[in-house]
């Protein structure tokens, strides 16, 4: 018992307390951050094609990608070398498998339900967020708590820095806004305040049902970085099932 309440005491210790806030101020924050999230086309499917490079101690590396994407948890990610299929990774809510083109590795499948990609990628990402900035959408949650950061002035002109809390959850998100209220940064960090990693959004493009992120750079605090650049975007209504399957070796 002792023991037990010493482990609590230092638990509280190493986890952040909420600061005090202007409730008033609070639900500026909370009117901020929807005005925000609701600018983001609510695009459910989506097949698209762009680049990715993986900017690491152990490896620099540019390819292009094509995928099909379906909300929350469906995808299938292949990239491609000199118009070449290198590796495909699919995820269909149950399993992540990646398959290898060049035979550089056997098939690989595990049961998750939203695996971190940090073991494959060497980015702390999870498979879900993955699939937001894919669909042209932002890796956003929804917080119980939400509030200005207290880094930031209590002034209109430059409240630009939105806090949401998840109290079941060990993240929060340190939201940064630009002078036109686009999102131009989402940092993901510990209870206690440490950075996880952080989406920086570097372009927006307009499209005839909104704006999406076209370009974004995804870095951790060990500076690794995974930069994702979209250049073809098509929104659709349905993608079949047997996209997110392997159907067979060369699937």
């Amino acid at each position: 018992l002792i023991f037990l309440c010493i482990f609590l005491f230092f638990m509280q210790g190493c986890m952040s307390r909420r600061p005090e806030t202007d409730p008033e101020m609070d639900q500026k924050a909370l009117a901020m951050f929807f005005e925000a999230i609701s600018a983001s086309p609510d695009i459910t499917a989506v097949r698209g094609k762009g680049w990715i490079q993986f900017e690491t101690e152990k490896v620099n590396e540019r390819y292009r990608i094509a995928w099909a994407a379906v909300y929350p948890d469906k995808i299938r990610l292949t990239l491609l070398l000199y118009g070449s299929p290198i590796e495909t990774i699919i995820f269909n809510g149950e399993k992540l498998s990646f398959l290898s083109h060049t035979g550089r590795h056997s098939l690989y499948t595990r049961k998750a339900r939203d695996p971190d990609m940090e073991s494959y990628i060497d980015i702390p990402v999870r498979v879900s967020e993955l699939i937001l900035i894919l669909l042209g959408r932002l890796p956003l949650t929804g917080g119980e708590d939400i509030y200005f950061s207290p880094e930031d002035p209590y002034d209109d002109s430059s409240l630009s820095i939105i806090v949401v809390r998840d109290e079941n959850k060990e993240r929060i998100q340190h939201i940064s806004l630009d002078s036109e209220r686009k999102i131009s940064c989402i940092q993901f960090r510990h209870i206690a305040g440490e950075l996880f990693y952080e989406v920086l959004i570097q372009q927006y493009m307009s499209f005839s049902f909104g704006d999406i992120p076209v370009q974004l750079e995804v870095r951790d605090n060990k500076k690794r970085k995974l930069f994702i650049e979209i250049t073809d975007f098509e929104p659709q209504t349905h993608i079949k099932d047997k996209v997110f399957q392997l159907t067979g070796p060369e699937s």
